[in-house]
This record gives structure tokens, sequence and C-alpha cells, in this order.
């Protein structure tokens, strides 16, 4: 008890760096995309650092379905441990400087594509066009249905007027 208050003392006021943030998870998303995510401004004493916060930010910028932050005192570091979601489409969307690529997962969250990453994305033979947040619960609810059509499912297009195309490996 008495070596822990010592350990809290002397190295929970030591500043870190961005080479002492560990990232575990991270199959899609290039490191430099996370770090950038946090928010933080580094060096920074480890006890200044909210891990709840990194959570909140890391979590509404790249919109993973799970992030855990810890801090360790021994050795002096950041611990991010990422759940990516796992993609089952390409998708465009329409975004504030044109269209923009991504993909989405079983229940149609968007899925960043970034140009730095050293893995490539998923071969997938679904696409999603005219992704927006308002049609998320319905593009889920299409995914989940997927087996009922009779027909592999090749794109589904939402237009402006509020219509939706579906096409098939069939028709």
């Amino acid at each position: 008890s008495t070596s822990l208050g010592l350990l809290l003392v002397t190295r929970g006021w030591e500043a870190i760096d961005n080479s002492q943030i560990y990232i575990k998870g991270a199959i899609y998303t290039p490191r430099e995309e996370i770090l950038s995510a946090m928010k933080l401004n580094l060096p920074k004493a480890i006890l200044e650092i909210n891990p709840k916060q990194i959570e909140e930010n890391i979590h509404r910028e790249l919109s993973h379905q799970a992030v855990s932050v810890n801090r360790r005192l021994a050795p002096l570091s950041i611990q991010v441990t990422i759940v990516e979601r796992t993609p089952k489409a390409f998708a465009l969307r329409r975004g504030k400087n044109g269209q923009e690529k991504g993909m989405i997962d079983e229940k149609g969250y968007w899925i960043p594509i970034f140009k730095s990453t050293q893995n490539k994305p998923p071969s997938l033979d679904l696409i999603i066009d005219g992704w927006s947040q308002q049609n998320q619960k319905l593009i889920s609810i299409i995914l989940r249905n997927e087996g009922r059509i009779g027909s592999q499912l090749k794109r589904i297009i939402f237009k402006p007027n509020g219509s939706i195309v579906l096409q098939t490996a069939d028709f």
C-alpha cells in the first residue's frame, strides 16, 4: 500500500508523449487517426489525463464499437484498446466535400476508410449508395432480412425523393 502511494506520487506527475501510447485492436484505423481523435496535448502528466474523456473523443470521432483507455504507472503509459465495427458493405454518402466513401456494419453504422491505413478494406460485395444517419435503422433492417429476399443484395440505393432501390444478383 505504501509502495503504491509512493509510485503514484513519484511517477504520476511524469509527462508522457505519443511514444508511450499503446493501441490494441485497431485493424482498419491508423495509429495517427486514433492519436488525433484522442485530442490530447502532449506531453502531459499521466494523472492529468482523463481516460473517460479520451474514450468519448475516440468513440465520437471514429465510431468504434467499443473503446477502453487505461493509464499505467509501470511502465508509464496509456493503453488504448479498440473494438472496431465489422464491415458488412461499402457505402457512399454526401459530405461537406462531395461524395465520401466508407463502409457500414450490420447495424448501419458508418465506418470511415482511411487512405493511410496499412490494411486494405475487406472485399465486400454490397454497396450502400446514399447512406445517411436517418437511413441507418432502415439499412439495419434490410441487412438483417437479406436472406429473405431470395437473391444476394448487390446495391441499396437511397434516392433524394425518399425511394429505395434494391439491386440483387438476379435482378
